[in-house]
């Protein structure tokens, strides 16, 4: 659960829909409830749940390329940008089939899953679009579908997204930093250098024994 106090600040933030903060913390009660928020604490303080909090995955279908961060980012700030419509790329997205599903009436995104290095989320899509995923953006992530590795673009500044094709996908967020795959990689060059070597030792023993 997403909570943010505020004591001296006059305004929420305008990129607070993508931050999924779902309480607000005051020390006093207001006057009358702020649009898009409910009271349901007010004792020592007062706490006011955010009725159009996004969620942690959603489907968003159109999308804008600007390969300037800044640029970016005074977009998301500007509080006239909607999450939820439009997805904002640093770089051109991969290209998927642009064939729609008649059989799906809707957009899902459901998180099956959530660990500190793994996320898993069912998505269904009616057409094309993009699974967005409000966690940060970083080096060491890797997105896995159906076998399949698929390219996570920076979206909205600091979050991750995918292309999907129209349909039901299950994507798999996994964080497998350099370090840990050089790691494994050294791990199993020794393991298969090691079985080299016994077997190269088993022959040299059988052929001893034949002398």
């Amino acid at each position: 659960m997403a909570g943010l106090a505020r004591s001296c600040a006059n305004e929420l933030p305008p990129s607070l829909p993508l931050l999924n903060v779902k309480y607000v913390l005051l020390p006093d009660q207001l006057p009358a409830d702020p649009e898009g928020f409910e009271r349901v604490y007010s004792d020592e303080m007062a706490i006011y749940r955010n009725t159009r909090a996004s969620d942690r995955a959603l489907i968003v279908f159109d999308h804008e390329v600007e390969r300037d961060a800044a640029t970016v980012l005074a977009r998301v700030r500007s509080g006239s940008f909607d999450p939820a419509k439009t997805l904002l790329l640093e770089d051109a997205p991969a290209p998927v089939p642009q064939a729609a599903d008649p059989s799906i009436v809707s957009a899902e995104a459901r998180i099956v899953s959530y660990e500190p290095d793994r996320v898993v989320i069912a998505a269904r899509l009616p057409r094309p679009g993009f699974l967005l995923l409000l966690d940060n953006f970083y080096p060491g992530w890797r997105a896995v579908a159906g076998g399949r590795e698929l390219p996570i673009h920076r979206a909205d500044y600091t979050f991750r997204a995918v292309a999907l094709p129209a349909g039901t996908t299950t994507v798999e967020f996994v964080y497998q930093p350099l370090s840990v795959r050089i790691g494994l990689l050294v791990s199993l060059s020794t393991v298969a250098a090691l079985a080299i070597v016994g077997v190269r030792e088993r022959r040299r023993t059988g052929r001893a024994r034949h002398d």
